[in-house]
């Protein structure tokens, strides 16, 4: 039988390897725009069930995150939530297109990087 500790940390860890791998697949995007030079969007789309709570999606006024050939991008925020609370927010740093991947510290009250 696993303890409630343990499938916290399971439920940690699948909600880390959801916000990795939507990293992951954001940088790929920013690469391809860059060895494409042209422009590549990744567009978040809600399933038929929709968000867990308010809206996970912060990326100015659409779901749509664009890469320049120059390797920038539109800024913005995507959230994950685990089912016992842990929260992940993949960052796009429009000047660079770059991803930082942070996790809320609940105690805390604050964002710290992985």
């Amino acid at each position: 039988m696993a303890t409630p500790g343990v499938l916290a940390t399971i439920d940690d860890s699948r909600a880390l390897a959801a916000a990795r791998y939507l990293s992951t697949r954001l940088q790929r995007a920013r690469m391809d725009a860059i060895v494409r030079s042209a422009d590549v969007g990744f567009r978040i789309t809600q399933s038929s069930s929709g968000y867990a709570g308010t809206d996970p999606i912060k990326l100015g006024a659409s779901n749509i995150l664009t890469f320049s050939p120059a390797g920038t991008s539109s800024p913005g925020s995507l959230y994950v939530l685990g089912r016992n609370r842990a929260q992940y927010v993949i960052r796009v740093l429009g000047q660079t297109g770059k991803t930082r991947v942070l996790k809320f510290d609940a105690r805390a009250r604050q964002w710290n990087p992985l």
